[in-house]
């Protein structure tokens, strides 16, 4: 795996690389391939964990890793590929957070190894991990502590599971537990500092509602909630302003990825919380660029609905009205 990780390889050579890889995976007779999955995998975002580039390479790995191993792989080998997928997701945030009012590093450095290893033993009794697992991904995580590094192994980790969890839907229960419970991994990427892992977190979270239907409604609320208490910050509190505003794009992304997700399951959600989307976008409009834009990105997704909800004349009023306070006149 060193030329990926290796500084000023070209494309032509990463690219061959990735083919040859393929090829070599899919040649593996499917037992040989189940008993080294782990090993295979820790591999691959290990390479991107030593990378020493700005933009490691992590299309090349991600590529290797859906069509060499997560579409070659028995359903029970794809269940335990996305559970220590969460795992390696988990234990590279809690490595990767930065820690507050730090007196030296020795401190700090043991505060993170004693939160790390409670958490990996945690994770391990309650997903029932074998322990060669839990060593792979606590390795895996303990190599991605530079910030474009770990960058790199959480995007190719969410868009793998992602693909992952729209295949297996209600079997991949583990990992649905991991994303939502205890640390909430999905939901502190929703608000990551990088926009390619934002959006891969919202299509992570996309792809969860199509596996866990029932879950769509739980999200969709916590969702509107988070958005509206941040934009009640920015307006009450000054010097949180900028994190508030951050804060209201990041919840509406979310917000907005379980609204489109909607028309795709088939329990959909109650009608009160799309009238509760339709009612955020409202007050959100005209209040500036970053709210605004929050807005629309709710308004869009609203869109996707079947024409009759949006068709009501207490609906249209509310979108009259957004116009009318962005443009500052009446429509």
């Amino acid at each position: 795996m060193a030329p990926f990780a290796r500084a000023g390889a070209t494309r032509e050579v990463r690219a061959g690389i990735t083919r040859a890889l393929v090829r070599l995976l899919r040649s593996m007779k499917r037992p040989l391939r189940e008993r080294h999955a782990g090993q295979l995998r820790v591999a691959l975002l290990g390479s991107l964990a030593q990378s020493q580039e700005k933009r490691p390479p992590h299309a090349y790995v991600t590529h290797v890793l859906r069509s060499g191993l997560g579409e070659t792989l028995s359903e029970r080998g794809q269940v335990a590929m996305a559970t220590a997928l969460t795992l390696t997701l988990t234990l590279t945030l809690t490595l990767t957070r930065t820690p507050t009012r730090t007196p030296t590093l020795t401190r700090t450095l043991t505060r993170t190894r004693t939160r790390t290893l409670t958490l990996t033993l945690a994770l391990a009794l309650a997903l029932a991990l074998s322990p060669t697992q839990v060593a792979m991904a606590t390795a895996l995580a303990l190599s991605a502590t530079t910030k474009a590094a770990s960058e790199a192994v959480v995007l190719c980790s969410l868009k793998e599971l992602a693909q992952l969890l729209q295949q297996l839907r209600e079997v991949a229960a583990e990992a649905r537990d991991q994303l939502l419970g205890g640390e909430r991994p999905l939901s502190s990427l929703q608000r990551h500092p990088s926009r390619a892992v934002r959006l891969a977190a919202c299509h992570c979270l996309f792809a969860l509602a199509l596996a866990f239907p029932n879950r769509l409604a739980p999200l969709l609320e916590h969702a509107l909630q988070q958005l509206m208490a941040a934009h009640a910050i920015a307006e009450e509190q000054p010097t949180e302003r900028d994190k508030a505003l951050d804060a209201v794009q990041a919840h509406a992304h979310a917000a907005a990825t379980l609204v489109s997700a909607m028309p795709e399951t088939p329990f959909g959600c109650p009608n009160g919380l799309l009238v509760g989307a339709l009612s955020a976008a409202a007050a959100l409009a005209g209040r500036g660029e970053e709210r605004s834009g929050a807005a629309w990105l709710l308004l869009r997704a609203l869109l996707h609905l079947e024409p009759d909800w949006m068709a009501s004349k207490a609906r249209l009023g509310e979108v009259l009205k957004m116009w009318g306070a962005v443009l500052g006149r009446r429509v």
